[in-house]
């Protein structure tokens, strides 16, 4: 005997009770109606555990109620003790634990439970009306949700034992998944006609099973496309080409342009005159500048000559030489600048520069770009990648370029760069520009200004996960509105 007063059991005696306990499930599962395997709960459940009176609570259906007790074919719904044990049973709809209660005795420290909320005070009360001494509560838990709760009482001297209470709540999983089955087909005995194999084919007939055939396969199709059939995921949107190297025609000195040689979309060769700068001004400065010059020539020719009788003219004739030979220097540089009156094409190419030929008149300063000349070959083209997808571009990927003068023929390209700033568009809203190089020499047909659409090829998605993203962004600006 322990110190609880219980009699302790072998190893031999436990085994003997894990098999009967064995049978006993084999006779639950094997029970032909809910009614039979709650009487067997209440009443055969005996062969585990010894006890003076068996309750068996229900909580299935979402609803705590009274069920069944040992030796009690019916139960009377309007006595005093139902109500009690109706009352109970709802306080032990949150028990998951194995509940332990005596009155007036040490409880064995295994079978020792805190009771939780009122759960306590109710079994007291219960116990009470009972007249037991000892109450054992089992709950019958299966995947952590609570079926129904078993209530062993025990009146004088009688207690229950700790191996029989071990054996009894390892049982209580698998005697809640018995519980739970035989309810759901006591609910739906519909259910039951499809439990066999055989009950399922023979009420088949040979049109609902083709029927069947094809809905599955139908099913399985489409569960493939969506979330299993890769696919490239394209990420993209208009698309321009642009030079892939800017080449300017830049004013090499100030003035206003006379003529312009060349129209937008011209060809021009390297070294090419593209326009021509009025010279009138620099005319009148090199016509001003020569006659400076001539002046301070004939000043100090006048001053040599007169140095003899006054010696200080020949230090003024010096000064006069060395102004005469700054003003040379500034006539040669003035002279220099006639070469710089022609714009030359810095390459051979194309002008690209929007209404170049309405040029003429305007004033350009030295280093100002006057035309832009786009290389043949040298092209790439410039994408627009929304905002809300440009977190799918990475470079290195790529990319197909369908221009509008030839829409069915795709052009293999490379990404290269993505503006680390959006544009604000008009009509896409924001956008990234994602620059991209054709894999090989483009043909001469495609010329800068050129649109179409281009494809990156972001990366390999499922059809789902497509989808998926679309309803996340549509999601998101809905939820601003609330």
């Amino acid at each position: 005997m322990d110190e609880g007063g219980h009699q302790k059991r072998g190893p031999v005696s436990i085994n003997v009770l894990l098999a009967t306990a064995v049978k006993f499930l084999s006779r639950a599962a094997e029970a032909e109606s809910l009614d039979d395997l709650q009487k067997l709960l209440t009443n055969d459940i005996r062969c585990i555990i010894e006890f003076d009176r068996c309750l068996l609570v229900a909580h299935l259906g979402r609803k705590s109620r009274f069920v069944a007790a040992n030796n009690a074919p019916s139960l009377d719904m309007k006595s005093k003790f139902n109500a009690e044990v109706r009352d109970l049973a709802r306080s032990l709809a949150h028990q998951q634990d194995l509940l332990f209660i005596a009155q007036g005795k040490d409880l064995p420290e295994a079978l020792t439970d805190r009771s939780k909320g009122d759960l306590g005070p109710r079994v007291q009360s219960f116990m009470r009306l009972s007249g037991c001494n000892q109450v054992l509560v089992v709950p019958l838990v299966h995947l952590k949700k609570i079926y129904a709760h078993l209530i062993c009482e025990f009146f004088g001297e009688n207690a229950p034992k700790k191996e029989s209470v071990q054996v009894l709540k390892a049982t209580a999983p698998v005697l809640a998944s018995i519980l739970g089955e035989k309810w759901i087909l006591n609910e739906k005995p519909r259910l039951s006609s499809i439990m066999a194999a055989d009950s399922l084919v023979s009420s088949l007939s040979p049109t609902r099973v083709a029927y069947l055939f094809l809905v599955s396969f139908i099913g399985a199709v489409i569960c493939f496309v969506l979330f299993l059939a890769p696919f490239d995921f394209m990420v993209g949107g208009e698309a321009e080409v642009t030079p892939q190297v800017k080449h300017f025609a830049f004013c090499k000195m100030d003035g206003l342009v006379e003529k312009v040689l060349v129209r937008e979309g011209s060809p021009v060769e390297e070294g090419e005159t593209l326009a021509i700068i009025d010279s009138r001004e620099l005319d009148h400065q090199i016509q001003t500048a020569q006659r400076e010059f001539d002046i301070l020539t004939k000043e100090m020719v006048i001053l040599k000559d007169g140095a003899g009788e006054e010696p200080a003219k020949l230090a003024q004739a010096e000064l006069a030489g060395l102004k005469r030979r700054n003003k040379w220097k500034e006539l040669a540089y003035l002279e220099s600048q006639r070469e710089f009156l022609n714009i030359s094409a810095p390459a051979t190419g194309t002008a690209v520069t929007k209404d170049v030929d309405s040029l003429v008149g305007k004033r350009f300063l030295a280093g100002q770009p006057f035309c832009e000349i786009a290389r043949h070959g040298e092209v790439e083209a410039d994408i627009q990648v929304p905002e809300n997808r440009v977190s799918y571009v990475r470079p290195g990927q790529d990319v197909r370029l369908f221009l509008n003068t030839n829409p069915t023929r795709g052009y293999r390209l490379k990404l290269e760069e993505i503006s680390p700033k959006a544009e604000a568009h008009p009509r896409l809203g924001n956008v990234y520009r994602a620059r991209a190089r054709f894999l090989t020499a483009p043909p001469r047909e495609i010329l800068v200004g050129m649109k179409g659409v281009g494809k990156i090829r972001a990366a390999n998605a499922t059809l789902w996960f497509v989808i998926h993203q679309r309803l996340k962004e549509q999601w998101n600006r809905l939820s601003l509105h609330f």
